[in-house]
């Protein structure tokens, strides 16, 4: 299978270029701490609270200041590696139904909405714990806990319709 048809198949399901900004936040999230990583302080916060407020602090290291976009970048990578083999296998190696292809759909858009949404809040969490170490910002702001609960809502209600998607089916599509 060519890389041509694997995206003919990806963007039956949603447009492949709405990666591109996925993939830039990821650029940025790396960008950002790399390049302020000379003019953050010997400690720097290492975990946050619910109330976005820095509650463990450590010393300055690469691997600390790189943690959260290389998560990013991981969460990133595991969701997409999903999503394409999903993409690939397709809903005809189940018995072919409409409800097949609407679970399938569902399935891969919700994946992208989930990878989308985890995408934005670990970078707003690199850009805000960068700010805080700066000295820029107290804490997170509320925006962290929106984009937490994006990311909480999001997963529930892809997976409850999911859930009821393929329990209605009776032709097999629940087999996935």
């Amino acid at each position: 299978m060519d890389i041509r048809s694997i995206w003919d198949r990806v963007n039956r399901y949603y447009p492949v270029v709405l990666e591109l900004p996925l993939l830039l936040l990821i650029v940025f999230a790396f960008w950002y701490s790399s390049t302020h990583y000379t003019l953050m302080p010997a400690r720097i916060p290492t975990h946050f609270g619910l109330n976005g407020m820095p509650d463990a602090w450590s010393t300055k290291s690469w691997g600390y200041v790189l943690l959260l976009p290389v998560l990013t970048l991981i969460s990133y990578i595991m969701f997409s590696g999903l999503i394409l083999r999903l993409s690939i296998r397709g809903p005809w190696q189940l018995k072919p139904t409409e409800k097949a292809e609407v679970l399938h759909r569902v399935s891969i858009q919700g994946f992208f909405f989930v990878k989308s949404t985890i995408v934005l809040a670990l970078t707003y969490l690199t850009y805000g714990s960068t700010q805080v170490a700066l000295g820029r910002a107290s804490g997170l702001g509320w925006l962290n806990n929106v984009l937490i609960f994006m990311v909480v809502v999001a997963s529930l209600a892809i997976a409850a319709r999911i859930i009821i998607l393929s329990r209605n089916d009776r032709n097999g599509c629940g087999k996935m």
